[in-house]
This record gives structure tokens, sequence and C-alpha cells, in this order.
């Protein structure tokens, strides 16, 4: 692997730290280490809003930290 192709790949890392990083999604991914839930029942565990969730859940799945079900 050449230097360039690490660089791309620690920016990717950094990126995924990023967003890890942000308390509310960690403590969504805190609900979620214990069973998988619906978006109403984050919500009802965190208080946070639907929409508040369901924006965080989006940023999650983008970088494959979590799966989505129908």
């Amino acid at each position: 692997m050449d230097w360039t192709t690490n660089l791309k790949r620690l920016e990717e890392m950094a990126d995924r730290f990023r967003v890890m990083s942000d308390p509310t999604r960690l403590r969504i991914l805190a609900v979620l280490g214990e069973q998988e839930l619906s978006v109403q029942d984050i919500c009802d565990r965190t208080g946070f809003k639907q929409s508040n969730v369901s924006k965080h859940l989006r940023v999650l799945r983008e970088i494959e930290a979590i799966a989505h079900q129908r």
C-alpha cells in the first residue's frame, strides 16, 4: 500500500471517529447495544425527538455503524 492509499484510509477513519464522537449518537448506540429497537423505542429510552433520532440513525448507517431493517 502506498502512502496516498494510507492517507485516504486514515482520513476515512478520522471521519468515522468524528461521527462516532457525537454524544447523541453514542447514547443511541448504547441503547442499540442492548437490543434491536425501533425508532420509537429509541426515542422512548433516550427522550430524543423522532426527527433527531432519525437524522442520527441515517448518519450512523452512512458509516455502516448500524444496519437498517424495516
